[in-house]
């Protein structure tokens, strides 16, 4: 059994839009601010039962509070890593980071909203993508079409 290494959650702050939206929704009509708040502790409840793990060889992606899915990814898969920050992520210091893979399933894997350093991260995920690879002995290779 692999073991884990780190467990990084979405940030709650991701939702604080919501109930500024509920609050305003008061002003309007009662109900549109009850039925906005009630989307804001939805949206609250699936944050907190969604996370990312990290382990030797994989990287998982853990989410759903009726319906529960777990999504895997193998670091010898991955081909690159880049990371998006838009202005209110900025605001609240968190990152979003998309990595594509080799994987015919799930090209584009996304971690949303962590507040994990991204120097640290992408480090992290480097020398395990590195090693892994050396370990499984595969080879990046991409193959284009010419038309």
């Amino acid at each position: 059994m692999e073991e884990l290494e780190l467990t990084v959650k979405p940030s709650q702050w991701m939702n604080f839009g919501w109930i500024l939206f509920a609050f305003g929704g008061v002003f309007i009509h009662p109900i549109l601010g009850g039925i906005i708040a009630v989307i804001y502790f939805w949206k609250r409840l699936e944050f907190s039962c969604w996370n990312y793990e990290i382990y030797n060889s994989t990287i998982c992606e853990k989410k759903g509070v009726l319906i529960s899915s777990r999504e895997e990814i193998h670091f010898y898969r991955i081909k690159s890593i880049s990371v998006e920050q838009n202005t209110w992520e900025k605001l609240i210091g968190v990152y979003t980071y998309i990595i594509r893979t080799a994987d015919p399933n799930r090209p584009i894997f996304t971690i949303c909203s962590v507040l994990v350093k991204d120097d640290i991260f992408r480090g992290m995920m480097k020398d395990k993508i590195i090693y892994m690879r050396d370990k499984m002995g595969v080879r990046n290779m991409d193959v284009f079409e010419r038309y």
